[in-house]
């Protein structure tokens, strides 16, 4: 509560809600793949879709090692006060041991070439890639960058593509957008 009895809700430092585990989804993306958790609706949505393409055109996801993770309870950043986007279902963690924070470097040139490409290019620059912060890079991180009504008109636009309907076919009766 704040100082005038309305109900605080916590963000994460991309400005959406905090959410329980009620309110993710274990995302179904194929059959190689883990189910990975992270929020219902638009943002889980988009986050699937990349993870989708990530495992089919840069490099395998490592199914029998957990190091592929969404959603998390509510914590800080790492070394920080901020909550997560992780707390919120809208960060992503994708060969965490291949990749780890810190790392330099950890993806081919024409793997980093390509992430880049496709997250300005198809994801409209929706999301982000820790990969491409200097002061402590994080190349196993991705998350969604624009607020609720930009990520449900990406997601409803990447729902009609080839692997956006392999997805909501994956994963029936979960919203998209």
């Amino acid at each position: 509560m704040n100082g005038k009895g309305m109900l605080m809700v916590a963000t994460s430092v991309n400005g959406w809600s905090v959410v329980g585990s009620q309110e993710t989804h274990p995302w179904k993306v194929n059959g190689a793949i883990p189910p990975v958790r992270l929020r219902k609706g638009p943002g889980g949505f988009v986050l699937a879709h990349f993870l989708l393409w990530y495992a089919e055109e840069v490099e395998r996801v490592q199914g029998q090692v957990l190091d592929d993770w969404g959603w998390c309870p509510p914590r800080p950043i790492r070394g920080g006060t901020s909550m997560s986007n992780h707390c919120s279902g809208t960060a992503l963690d994708i060969n965490a041991q291949a990749h780890p924070l810190g790392g330099r470097d950890t993806h081919t040139q024409r793997q980093e070439w390509d992430i880049l490409r496709r997250l300005k290019g198809k994801y409209c620059g929706g999301i982000t890639w820790g990969g491409t912060w200097e002061h402590r890079p994080d190349p196993m991180h991705f998350e969604v960058t624009h607020d609720y009504p930009f990520t449900r008109a990406l997601a409803r636009r990447l729902a009609g593509t080839e692997r956006g309907s392999r997805i909501r076919r994956a994963n029936p009766g979960v919203p998209f957008a």
